[in-house]
C-alpha cells in the first residue's frame, strides 16, 4: 500500500506574464507587474476606498460577456465564458490542482492509493452547505449518480464507481491505472452539493452553495449577485491552511453584470459602474492607461490564459469523414490572424497546438510549418480541387458571445472566398452543448478548450469516449490517436505530447485558431490579482481598504 501525503499549500504572489512572455505562468496568485506595453504599476489606494463592517471589501462589479443562463452545477466544469471566473464560489470539488499539478485538498482532506485502480478519499468531517446541511460521502455519490443520469460525465473514462467506507471515507475505483493527471474530471471538476438541498430547491435559479458565497440575486440575461457566507465551513484556519487561496473570500458582495459587447463594457468602466472587465478591446485601452481619462482609476494588464479556440470537423459527417483534402483545404484557407482581429479584445493567433501558458508547451513547435501557422490560399485551393467537395452546405456552430460569433463569421467569409459554402449557427452555451452532443446537428464546431495542463486540454479532441463510447468530441474513432494520448497523459512530457500533435496534424483532425489573452482592466482598489488557470477570481483578489 502506497500512501501519498498532501502537502500544505502556501500560495505566493508572482508576477503576471504579459503577451511578450511565454512558458511558465502560475495558475493562482499574481501581482499586476509593470510592462512597457500594457501593465501599469499599482498606485496608492484611492480616496473612496473603504471597508465593510465584516472587514471585507464591500462590493465589486465584474462584467460577463456571456449570459450564465442558469446556475445548475456543471459536473465536468465545461462552463464556457459565463462561469469560469466565479463558479467555484458556489460549488466546490473534491480536490484542486496547485501550480505544480499536484492534487491539494478542497472538500477532501486527502487520499491514499490502495492499489493502482483504487484510491481511498477522505472528506473533511465539518463540511456543510450554506443552509447547514452536512456534506457526506452519500452526497458525493448522489452528485456522481446525478451526473450520469443527466449525461454530464464527459472525460469520465477513468472512473468506474465509488464504494462507501463510512460517512467521510470512500473508495474510488478506476477503469485503469490512475495518475494525478488522469483523474482530473472526477476529482477536480465534479461539483459537489447536498442531496437534501438539491431535492428541495430549483438549483437553476436558487442554488444552495458548498462554496464561500451564496446567490442573493439572479436575473437571467442581466446579472448574478453573490454575497459572502460568513458561516462558510472552510473558514477554519487549520482547514484553510491546507487549501488554495482560491477559497478565501475578500469581497462582501460580487455582482456579475451580463454585458455582451466589449464596447459597452468599456463604457461601464468609464462610468465607474464596472470595476473589473477581462475582455476590453485593445483599441479601447488608451482610456485606462497612463495619460488616459480613467488612468487614475484603473490598472491594465494583458495575459495569456490556459484557454484556446479550435475548429473541429465532425468526423461522422459524410462531408468530412473520408476527405482529408477537404479538411486541409479549410485549415489552410483560414487566416488565424484575421480571426483574432475579428474577435477583438486580446485574442492572439495560434502558431502551434496549444498556448504558451502550459509548462510542456515548446515554443519551437511554432517554427515547424503546418496549417496552424500557415495561411496559404493557393495551397488551400489545390487541396480543395483534390477533395470530394461538391458545394454542399457545411454547418458551422459556435457560441453566440460577440467575440466567438465574430471569429466564426470571418471564417465563413474566408471559406466562401475559396468556394466553400458554410452556414453559421450561433447558440447560447447550453444550446451549443446540446447540439454538439448530437452528431447529426453540425459539420464543424468553433469551440474552446483548456485545462490544468497541455495534454489535458487535448482530452475532448483525442480521447475516445467524450460524447459517446468509442469516439472523441468530433466523433472520431482512432485507436492509435487514443493510445498516443493515453501515453502522454501519464507523463505530460513535451516529447510525448509532440507525438500526439504530429499524428493529429498529419491526419488533419483539428485546427487550433486563437488563444485567449485576457485584457484585464481592474480598479486600482485591487492590490493583487488572483487567478485560477489564467482566469481572474475576483473574490480571492486582495484589495486596498481603509
Amino acid at each position: 500500500m502506497k500512501k501519498r501525503l498532501l502537502q500544505t499549500v502556501a500560495v505566493t504572489l508572482t508576477a503576471i506574464m504579459t503577451l511578450s512572455g511565454c512558458g511558465n505562468l502560475t495558475n493562482n496568485t499574481t501581482d499586476p507587474a509593470p510592462d512597457t506595453s500594457a501593465v501599469e504599476e499599482p498606485e496608492e489606494a484611492a480616496e473612496n476606498e473603504t471597508v465593510s463592517e465584516s472587514g471585507l471589501y464591500p462590493k465589486v462589479t465584474m462584467a460577463l460577456q456571456a449570459d450564465p443562463e442558469n446556475l445548475e452545477p456543471s459536473m465536468n466544469m465545461a462552463l464556457g465564458t459565463s462561469k469560469v471566473n466565479w463558479y467555484w464560489n458556489l460549488y466546490e470539488t473534491l480536490f484542486d490542482y496547485d501550480d505544480d499539478g499536484n492534487l491539494v485538498p478542497d472538500l477532501a482532506s486527502g487520499y491514499e492509493e490502495i492499489s493502482s485502480d483504487c484510491w481511498r478519499v477522505t472528506l473533511f468531517d465539518s463540511i456543510h452547505d450554506s443552509e447547514g446541511n452536512p456534506v457526506t460521502v452519500d452526497d458525493v455519490m448522489y452528485c456522481f449518480d446525478h451526473a450520469f443520469e443527466v449525461g454530464d460525465v464527459v472525460s469520465f473514462d477513468i472512473y468506474d464507481h465509488i464504494e462507501k467506507v463510512d460517512d467521510y471515507t470512500m473508495d474510488f475505483y478506476w477503469t485503469s491505472e490512475a495518475t494525478v493527471t488522469t483523474v482530473e474530471f472526477p476529482l477536480c471538476r465534479t461539483q459537489i452539493y447536498t442531496q437534501t438541498a438539491y431535492e428541495s430547491h430549483q438549483f437553476a435559479t436558487d442554488p444552495v452553495a458548498t462554496g464561500n458565497y451564496v446567490v442573493s440575486e439572479f436575473i437571467p440575461g442581466s446579472k448574478v449577485v453573490l454575497t459572502y457566507d460568513k458561516n462558510y465551513w472552510g473558514n477554519d484556519p487549520e482547514i484553510a491552511a491546507q487549501r488554495l487561496d482560491l477559497h478565501v473570500g475578500n469581497v462582501e458582495v460580487l455582482e456579475l453584470d451580463v454585458v455582451p459587447e466589449a464596447a459597452t463594457a468599456a463604457v461601464g468602466l468609464q462610468q465607474d459602474t464596472i470595476d473589473i472587465c477581462t475582455y476590453v478591446q485593445m483599441a479601447m485601452l488608451n482610456t485606462f492607461q497612463e495619460g488616459g481619462a480613467k488612468a487614475d482609476r484603473y490598472n491594465v494588464t494583458v495575459e495569456v490564459s490556459s484557454d484556446y479556440m479550435m475548429l473541429e470537423p465532425n468526423m461522422s459527417s459524410n462531408i468530412f469523414s473520408d476527405d482529408l483534402n477537404l479538411r486541409l483545404a479549410i485549415f489552410y484557407g483560414i487566416d488565424n490572424e484575421a480571426i483574432a482581429t475579428a474577435m477583438g479584445g486580446s485574442y492572439v493567433a495560434l502558431k502551434a497546438f496549444g498556448v504558451s501558458y502550459y509548462n510542456s508547451y515548446d515554443p519551437n513547435w511554432e517554427e515547424e510549418e503546418n496549417y496552424i501557422n500557415t495561411y496559404n490560399k493557393e495551397l488551400a485551393k489545390e487541396y480543395l480541387d483534390k477533395s470530394n467537395y461538391n458545394g454542399e452546405t457545411i454547418r458551422l456552430i459556435c457560441n453566440s458571445a460577440e467575440a466567438y460569433k465574430n471569429g466564426a463569421t470571418m471564417m465563413v467569409t474566408e471559406l466562401d472566398d475559396l468556394g466553400i459554402n458554410v452556414e453559421l449557427q450561433a447558440y447560447t452555451q447550453s444550446e451549443l452543448d446540446t447540439h454538439s452532443a448530437q452528431r447529426g446537428d453540425w459539420d464543424m464546431r468553433f469551440v474552446g478548450t483548456g485545462g490544468p495542463n497541455l495534454i489535458s486540454s487535448y482530452r475532448p479532441m483525442f480521447k475516445l469516449g467524450f460524447f459517446e463510447e468509442g469516439v472523441t468530441s468530433g466523433y472520431l474513432s482512432d485507436e492509435k490517436l487514443n493510445s498516443l494520448f493515453d501515453a502522454a497523459m501519464q507523463t505530460d512530457d513535451s516529447a510525448d505530447v509532440k507525438q500526439v500533435i504530429d499524428y493529429a496534424l498529419e491526419n488533419g483532425y483539428i485546427d487550433c485558431i486563437v488563444g485567449e489573452a485576457s485584457v484585464i482592466v481592474v480598479t486600482k482598489d485591487v492590490a493583487s490579482l488572483y487567478k485560477r488557470e489564467g482566469h481572474i477570481t475576483p473574490t480571492a483578489c486582495t484589495y486596498n481598504v481603509q
